[in-house]
């Protein structure tokens, strides 16, 4: 017989072998040698005046590799108002010098989170690159915001945009 004590040891230690060994090798079917997985990109909006396409535009010059999951956007707000931002975004490609939305289709958990004066969030921005096949090229992210004030939502929306490029 088996003492019951023994019996607990024992599953737990295959237990934990076992979670071990399952995170150790991911595998990424549409991802190159050279490819990141996720990064991480800083934004700070100091001005809330919208460019010629309305988008509160982020300069960015960022190039990276198809294949590309993630991208971690991190928001610090330098403007005088609160900010408020859901979980949601768009995906944008630059075909014929004309911005069209990826074909994508997922579903998130909207949820506000308020960005203070002097705050930072950070958004995770997921790509579903197995769901679009993306291609070499001109792309952004499009974040819809808000100002909050006295406690009351403007209903002015406004829009974050931040562009990169994919290359293979």
């Amino acid at each position: 017989m088996v003492h019951p004590f023994r019996g607990r040891y024992f599953l737990s230690i295959l237990l934990i072998q076992l979670l071990c060994l399952s995170g150790c090798n991911p595998t990424f079917a549409d991802r190159s040698d050279n490819a990141e997985d996720q990064v991480a990109l800083s934004v700070v909006i100091d001005t809330l005046t919208p460019d010629k396409e309305g988008f509160i535009s982020i300069a960015n010059e960022s190039v990276y590799y198809l294949g590309l999951q993630t991208i971690e956007l991190e928001i610090t707000n330098h403007s005088t108002e609160e900010l408020l931002f859901g979980e949601s975004y768009r995906v944008q490609i630059l075909k014929g010098g004309v911005w069209s939305d990826a074909p994508l289709s997922f579903s998130y958990n909207d949820v506000g989170c308020l960005i203070t004066p002097g705050a930072t969030r950070t958004f995770q921005c997921h790509l579903f690159a197995k769901q679009c096949d993306y291609v070499p090229g001109q792309y952004r992210i499009l974040k819809d915001f808000r100002i909050v004030k006295d406690f009351s939502v403007d209903r002015t929306p406004y829009t974050l945009s931040l562009e990169f490029s994919l290359r293979k």
